[in-house]
């Protein structure tokens, strides 16, 4: 029997993350560190299952990803540009 389990969004996961959505499409187009995900049609899915082993490998690991996660998030804080009136 198949187990009954919801999918999760990349909006979903990004927002978990604590990064953006444009973010998350990055790391998946260049390949660097995400869970593993399913495509259902035109669209990416991510399973609770294995965004809690991806989550669980990085603390093994003791950084490595999810310091460019961090690094990436401060990145895309710091991209606003301020005007100055004189």
């Amino acid at each position: 029997m198949v187990e009954n389990t919801y999918l999760i969004t990349p909006k979903d996961l990004a927002e978990r993350l604590g990064i953006t959505d444009r973010c998350l499409r990055e790391r998946r187009a260049t390949g660097r560190s995400l869970p593993k995900y399913v495509r259902v049609g035109r669209f990416i899915r991510y399973r609770p299952k294995d965004v809690e082993d991806w989550i669980n490998s990085l603390e093994a690991e003791g950084g490595g990803a999810e310091s460019d996660i961090m690094q990436e998030k401060d990145m895309s804080s710091n991209n606003h540009t301020t005007i100055a009136k004189a």
